[in-house]
């Protein structure tokens, strides 16, 4: 009885966590339930498409002149410190930003207010499992900016 028990608590756990880690929601699969969020997430698409096509020219201009961003090596600097690194050619040699590693958007959930948004998600292409992260947005001029780029948790 003892042994069956155990097998049963087993075989739950491992069907749990397997279910568990196919409930991921991808960026292209997000619903936005209002226009203002639509307008985010079509903007949060377009830097995520800029990134994952290589374009770094079009996804730096994704960024706020002064925005703030976690590095790969996990501190934070602004954006004018570090985007020679990230977004230009010397930063591309193994077709990722140096120090940004990947970007890969699961669960996003966005929040607007105003001219100000987050985007909270869990970051997929952390080399040591999933984290999460959120980019803080704000909109100047019509125009859609990230101002932080983070995975501290807030």
């Amino acid at each position: 009885m003892k042994k069956s028990f155990l097998s049963a608590i087993v075989l739950l756990s491992v069907t749990l966590f397997i279910f568990g880690c196919a409930a991921q929601t991808k960026l292209a699969d997000y619903q936005p339930k209002s226009e203002e969020e639509k307008e985010v997430f079509e903007f949060i698409s377009e830097c995520d498409a800029a990134f994952q096509n290589k374009n770094m020219t079009k996804y730096a201009a994704c960024f706020h002149e002064d925005a703030e961003i976690r590095v790969y090596w996990g501190d934070l600097y602004s954006i004018r410190v570090v985007s020679k690194d990230i977004f230009w050619e010397d930063g591309l040699s193994d077709g990722r930003g140096a120090f940004m590693g990947g970007l890969k958007i699961l669960n996003p959930k966005i929040t607007v207010n105003g001219d100000k948004a987050i985007m909270k998600y869990t970051e997929g292409a952390w080399e040591y499992g999933p984290l999460p992260a959120y980019w803080d947005l704000v909109k100047e001029n019509g125009q859609w900016y990230i101002t932080k780029y983070d995975w501290k948790v807030r």
